[in-house]
């Protein structure tokens, strides 16, 4: 399941998330940027690989997470269109 982190660094990290006792095993980890947009009045989001020299997968100690939440709908489709399956999901239902 695809869920974002924060950590006690306030890193923020997205990825496919599996809990394993004490930690968390994170698939294709990315880390989450505010990008300064229009000369900086506003921002956008980028996704940049965590720890890209690693092999697809880190371990996570639960008690370095302050957070875990599940990501919007955009986030998560940004997320797997860039790491994952590039599977997306309808943010509505058609009628």
């Amino acid at each position: 399941m695809i869920k974002v982190l924060q950590l006690v660094t306030a890193q923020e990290i997205i990825g496919e998330i599996e809990e394993q006792g004490s930690d968390y095993i994170v698939k294709e980890p990315a880390t989450i940027h505010l990008v300064p947009q229009n000369n900086g009045s506003t921002f956008g989001i980028g996704l940049i690989p965590f720890m890209p020299y690693v092999d697809g997968k880190v371990t996570i100690n639960k008690d370095k997470v302050v957070i875990a939440a599940d990501p919007s709908v955009e986030m998560r489709n940004n997320y797997s269109k860039m790491f994952g399956a590039g599977i997306q999901i309808a943010n509505v239902m058609p009628r």
